[in-house]
């Protein structure tokens, strides 16, 4: 018997023992892509890549991805790797003008992990790839014209109206605190429930409405959802499991609510000047006013077929799930990344008052130009808060990290390196942005380097990417 028990604890221990070997030998058999290939690259720790300070939240992601950006200086790229993935980093612009532009169809895709069936509010701009993300974005491009966002301008200007009366309620006499952050997401909120879904919400009186909640609960940070969200992206093996990125709550009241206001909009003949009634008239007729011109351009898949977007849709059917993931973008990307610019905006003025001063008389004297009614127009003129929200974005830049996969073999320009199709590529603004070479005295909040006044240098090209460039830049 005693014989026995000893065979089965043996058993027990070679099995667990090997299931740990297996474990680090998948965790670790990376970790000499880039040495093998004779790249530049950092070491990493195993199952955290270079990135174990972020996971241990001792440090943000696009802090981290700067500091890497600088432990690379001298090179035009670099290997790291995110937990198991090798990632190259690229540093040098005119490699970075390659990738976003000039071979723009070796690296048309982002690479973000994508299970419509198990994330139907996932299927948006950002994350599609190939023939489907282009058509849909040449489909979508006219309902972001200035003349389209200007037939939206009075929504916003609603918008501020409240959020002018409540700050006139809110403030203190003698001058007292705010919390100004979670009075533009209020404020933001309502922009977006206005010019995106046709909702009069005002987050101001009603703070706890479901739409103020469903942006907290996306966007407030916990580690278990930052964790999360991080294997599924950066562990390869974890993507094959069926683990959604959004909460059931949330997909179903974003499924819910557009689907019920497309119903009362079509079945009312209701029209307004919002996002929401552009995105029906595409799904209605296939375009927003106009189609493009026609484009040569075309999408290579992963297996080197050549497919040209303007002969057909090529299987994307405009479903109201497909319209509901382009609403779930326009609020994801419209809520928080512009509370977030508002408050890093305000703070900067706060600690540079010549700056605040010299913004506050180029409004005093826009609205005293407006009779204090500033149309879009008045606003495209106030150069000086063009420099100050251009100068907030390279300091604070809210898409911190531009991502992109090479779709199909091919060599970097002037080296030997051929990347492997797959290859994952990142851009950290928070290097780029912060690069004295390009950006001097990066720390200094200094919005006349947007200028160009007197003999200030011109900013280089692809040194300064808020919104990233080339074909899949921000919509």
């Amino acid at each position: 018997m005693g014989f026995v028990l000893d065979s089965l604890i043996l058993e027990l221990f070679l099995i667990v023992v090997s299931l740990i070997a297996l474990l680090y030998y998948y965790l670790s058999r990376n970790e000499d892509y880039w040495k093998s290939r004779g790249v530049p690259f950092i070491q990493p720790t195993t199952f955290f890549g270079n990135l174990k300070d972020v996971v241990l939240m001792r440090t943000s992601e696009p802090e981290q991805l700067g500091r890497l950006y600088f432990q690379l200086a001298g090179h035009s790229f670099g290997g790291i790797f995110q937990s198991v993935t090798p990632v190259l980093l690229l540093r040098d612009p005119e490699l970075i003008k390659t990738v976003l532009v000039k071979d723009f169809d070796h690296f048309h895709d982002r690479g973000i992990p994508l299970n419509e069936k198990r994330n139907p509010l996932g299927a948006h701009l950002i994350t599609l790839e190939g023939s489907r993300w282009k058509t849909l974005r040449s489909k979508l491009t006219p309902a972001f014209t200035s003349g389209k966002l200007k037939n939206m301008f009075q929504f916003v200007v609603e918008c501020a109206r409240d959020m002018t009366v409540h700050l006139e309620e809110k403030v203190p006499d003698d001058g007292g605190q705010l919390e100004i952050k979670e009075i533009f997401a209020k404020y933001t909120t309502n922009v977006i429930g206005s010019c995106g879904f046709g909702l009069r919400l005002n987050s101001f009186e009603d703070p706890h409405s479901k739409f103020r909640r469903m942006g907290r609960q996306f966007f407030e940070p916990t580690y278990w959802k930052f964790l999360r969200r991080w294997i599924v992206m950066y562990v390869p093996v974890v993507q094959k499991l069926k683990i959604s990125a959004f909460s059931h709550e949330m997909t179903s009241f974003f499924m819910g609510i557009v689907k019920e206001m497309i119903g009362y909009r079509e079945s009312n003949c209701v029209t307004r000047s919002d996002f929401l009634q552009l995105l029906i008239e595409l799904k209605n007729r296939g375009r927003v006013d106009e189609d493009l011109p026609f484009s040569n351009e075309n999408v290579i898949t992963p297996d080197g077929t050549v497919q040209d977007t303007n002969k057909r849709d090529h299987g994307l059917k405009l479903t109201d799930s497909l319209l509901t993931a382009q609403c779930f973008m326009f609020f994801m990307a419209g809520f928080e990344t512009s509370s977030t610019t508002m408050s890093f905006c305000v703070y900067e003025l706060a600690i540079n008052p010549q700056v605040q001063d010299r913004l506050l008389r180029e409004v005093d004297e826009t609205l005293l130009k407006a009779k204090g009614e500033p149309t879009y127009q008045d606003i495209s003129t106030m150069d000086y808060l063009d420099s100050v929200i251009k100068e907030t974005l390279r300091k604070y830049p809210v898409v911190h990290t531009l991502m992109r996969v090479c779709t199909r073999p091919y060599t970097l320009p002037g080296t030997n390196l051929r990347l492997e199709a797959g290859t994952k590529m990142v851009v950290p603004l928070f290097g780029l942005h912060y690069d004295p070479r390009y950006h001097p005295d990066p720390y200094r909040f200094d919005p006349e380097r947007f200028s160009g006044e007197g003999s200030r240098p011109v900013i280089p090209a692809y040194t300064y990417l808020p919104f990233g460039d080339g074909p899949r830049n921000c919509i």
